[in-house]
């Protein structure tokens, strides 16, 4: 027989939880920042970066003691008590010519701060002033904007996106004019530009220019027809000719003259590019010209004229 002491501790052991082994404290060390960007803007310079929202420890960090930006180790005062998105604009003045080196670093809410800030070069002109003379005016692919062009640089055109009411960058353009050829008519557009001219390794841009709106209208006709042909037929005069190229074309009109005297409109519009005139008289000569229609009801310039005798 077993001691009963023996018995019970064995009872006791047996019962026992496991302990594990001892953990480190936590750091609260920040994570480091990891989109840092700065660009040149008007007359400052807008420096982004997000205060991340866990330490090294991946635990969750919401609150910041500090966050310390430096333009070439110079502060700049930053306004951040929580994790998100900053942005600072710093006057551009005392940087123009200058390469500039920007770093950020986090302090989290225990004064621990971030191992390594983040960094990015920046070379900074002169300011550069938005577009001048802006204007609209409708086009036949669509809608024209023209402005003063930008010595040394390029101009981005932003348009507004009716889904979101916010401006959506659509084409960078060398020159003074640019056509929106997705532009329906009709439908209100609502424009800005701004210029842009490279600095460095990146670019620096214009504030942006007044809003401009404007509705395109198709006062465009189509291309003239060309190539008419006549031919004699059976108690008629066959007419063909070239299609106009306009994808908006809707039709033709054909026109008829005698040897002398004024064009009437012969007929309803038609749709091929061809007519068979059967209301002639035989031996008579007839002078015949064409119109292209477009879907709006702009017509083009007459056909040159064509001759032809009715057998």
């Amino acid at each position: 027989m077993k001691p009963a002491g023996i018995v019970c501790l064995a009872a006791v052991v047996t019962g026992c939880g496991y302990v594990g082994d001892p953990q480190p404290p936590a750091l609260h060390i920040p994570a480091p920042i990891l989109d840092l960007a700065a660009m040149q803007t008007g007359d400052s310079i807008r420096v982004r970066f997000t205060v991340p929202d866990r330490t090294t420890d991946g635990l969750p960090m919401a609150s910041v003691e500090a966050v310390d930006l430096r333009f070439d180790e110079e502060p700049v005062a930053v306004t951040a008590t929580e994790p998100g998105p900053i942005e600072v604009r710093v006057p551009l003045a005392p940087w123009v010519g200058k390469q500039i080196r920007i770093q950020v670093r986090v302090a989290s809410d225990k004064g621990r701060w971030s191992e390594n800030p983040a960094v990015v070069d920046l070379t900074a002109i002169a300011a550069l002033a938005p577009p001048a003379n802006v204007t609209a005016e409708s086009d036949p692919r669509g809608l024209r904007l023209r402005w003063t062009a930008v010595p040394g640089g390029s101009v981005v055109v932003s348009r507004r996106n009716p889904a979101t009411a916010q401006f959506d960058d659509v084409e960078r353009v060398s020159g003074d004019t640019w056509v929106d050829s997705g532009a329906p008519y009709g439908t209100p557009q609502t424009y800005r530009v701004r210029a842009t001219a490279p600095a460095g390794a990146s670019w620096a841009d214009s504030e942006f220019s007044p809003e401009i709106a404007f509705t395109p209208v198709d006062s465009f006709a189509p291309a003239t027809p060309t190539k008419l042909a006549a031919v004699a037929g059976l108690n008629a005069i066959e007419l063909a000719w070239e299609q106009s190229p306009e994808p908006d074309t809707a039709g033709y009109q054909v026109y008829r003259a005698g040897e002398e005297g004024e064009f009437e409109r012969l007929g309803e519009r038609t749709a091929a590019a061809s007519y068979s005139d059967s209301k002639v008289e035989s031996g008579k000569t007839y002078r015949y010209a064409v119109t292209a229609v477009d879907t709006a009801g702009n017509e083009s310039a007459r056909s040159e004229p064509l001759a032809a005798t009715a057998p």
